[in-house]
Formats: C-alpha cells, structure tokens, sequence
C-alpha cells in the first residue's frame, strides 16, 4: 500500500500520440489537445503537466467515443469539466472542481484530487485512489438509468455529499487513510446514497444547530419535569438529531426538532451495517472495476464487501 497522498503507478508505454506540455499555457495546451483528437486521434499521452487548468472542456459537444487522455503531473483547476464521452487518466494529483457537471465518460485519478470534485455529477464514473478536499460529489443528481459513481480510496474532508439529488458515493478509507470524512457529512442531501467504510460519528452527519442551544433546550425539559434526569445527562454527553430522535420520547423530541428545522436541514438517515443484497449487486461491478484500475490486490474486494459501512440515504 502507498502512503497519503504518494502516487504508486507508472505510466503505462503505448503507441498513444505524445504532447509536451512543459512549456505550454493553458490556451495552448487545450488548443493543441483539441487540433489532435480533430484530426482522429484516438490515444493522447501528455507529459509534465503543471497545473494547467480547463484541459477537455473544449472537448464538450464534439464526437470523441473511445478517446483516451493520459495526463502526468500536477493538473489545473477544471479537468474534464462537462465531459461526455472522454477517458481521462491522471498519474498525479488534481486541483479543484475536477469533473464538474460531467455527464458520461470517466476519470481516473492516481493521487489526490482537492476541493469540489465531481460537483453536480450527472453520469460517468470519478475515481480517486488518493484523498480528496471539501465539498466532494456536492449536487450530484441521476436521471432514469444514468447514474453517476464517485468513488475515493481514501478519505474526504468537510461537506462531502452536499445537496446530493441523486447518484452514488462511495468512500473506502484505504490504509492510507488517517480518517474517513470530515464534519457536515450529507448535508442538505435529498436524494442519491453515500457509503462510508467507517462508523462515522452521528455530530458529523448534516449541518447540526449549536449544541448550546440543544443544550439549553434540554435544560429547560428537565426543569419542567418532561425530560428526566438520566435520561437528560444521557443524551446530553452527545448531542446529535440521530441521537435525540432514537433516545426522546416523540413529542419531546418533536419539541426539540424545531432547531433543526427551521434554519438547517433535517440530516440524512443514517445507518451503519453491512451492505444489503441489492446494494452488493449495483455497487460490486463498480469496486470491481475500481480495484483493477489501480492495479490493487483482488482479495481487498471481498474485506470491503464484508466491511460495514455508515450508509446514508434520503
């Protein structure tokens, strides 16, 4: 296994036609990627990539079934953004808004990606065999049989799954792994499903109002009598909206669900099990194909099947 943000893959030899992007801008890069799948170029390798930014959204709207683009380095802000049919594969690491409003394809990425990946996901898949920044997979949505895959090896910071409408997102925490996710975990979603290869705590899950102000509530409970005091010392060591709601009688809890209500979101449900039947049967061919991407052991994908997962849904 590779450590934290290392990249452990080599480029691939292959007949694919070779661009140099060391000493080329942005424009000219985009410019000379697009001149070549043009003209029928079906296998493009670019090397020494160095934060050039937008590579491929040029490549939106044009027939380019079968094109296959491997870039090395350190790539920009905004890969792949709006792609539809393309195959992208980075040895390196990603900057931000990787895979934005992306409706088919795939990107593959052999590092670490940072914020915003796969904002408004649509369809196609987005692996990313390293860790990822803030507001992953935010705004992801499904129609009829297109659903999109997001899946990262290791761990996701704040937000991840933020506004998710729809499609799915998957986190494995692989070894290299110092957590799994972040705080506000879900929040706002309404749809789609989220796997975590972790028992994340209920505080992390949705954006929680101040536990100050669940606390004073509380407070004011078992002074009237209506919360006793075992009861009120239990849920007060851990405030959450899970926690309230599985431990309160319904019409305290009722009385305490206005402060999640009325300026947040209710938070997802949230359970942490092993995978049900149908969930084994969508996601396997997915983490299937996830680990012969990057080339790891095949006995990983029976632990992760037989791994329990905090899996939110709405």
């Amino acid at each position: 296994m590779v450590e934290e943000g290392e990249v452990n893959a080599s480029v691939p030899t292959s007949d694919a036609h070779t661009i140099d992007a060391a000493n080329l801008s942005s424009r000219e890069l985009n410019q000379a990627i697009l001149n070549l799948i043009k003209e029928g170029v079906k296998r493009l390798k670019v090397l020494n990539v160095n934060g050039q930014r937008y590579i491929g959204l040029n490549l939106a709207g044009l027939a380019c079934e079968d094109v296959e683009v491997t870039l090395t380095g350190y790539v920009g802000n905004c890969l792949a953004n709006l792609n539809s049919s393309v195959s992208f594969t980075v040895y390196g690491n990603c900057g931000d808004d990787l895979a934005d409003t992306m409706h088919g394809g795939r990107v593959v990425v052999h590092g670490d990606a940072r914020d915003v990946v796969a904002q408004a996901l649509q369809g196609g898949v987005v692996y990313v065999k390293g860790n990822v920044g803030n507001r992953a997979g935010i705004q992801m949505r499904e129609y009829l049989h297109r659903r999109p895959y997001l899946v990262i090896g290791g761990y996701a910071d704040d937000y991840l799954g933020e506004y998710l409408a729809g499609g799915v997102i998957i986190i494995l925490g692989i070894k290299w792994a110092k957590k799994s996710v972040g705080n506000y975990v879900g929040s706002g979603m309404v749809g789609g499903r989220i796997y975590i290869r972790d028992k994340v705590e209920l505080s992390k899950i949705g954006v929680q109002p101040p536990e100050k102000d669940i606390e004073t509530h509380l407070t004011l409970l078992a002074e009237e009598g209506a919360l006793d005091e075992i009861l009120y010392t239990t849920v007060k060591r851990k405030i959450s909206y899970h926690t309230l709601k599985a431990k309160l009688q319904n019409e305290i809890f009722e009385r305490v669900k206005r402060y999640y209500l009325s300026t947040y979101v209710e938070p997802p449900i949230c359970e942490y099990r092993e995978l049900n039947t149908y969930e084994t049967q969508e996601i396997e061919p997915i983490l299937e194909d996830y680990i012969s991407t990057f080339n790891l052991p095949q006995k990983l994908l029976e632990v992760i099947l037989c791994s329990k997962f905090t899996v939110l849904s709405q």
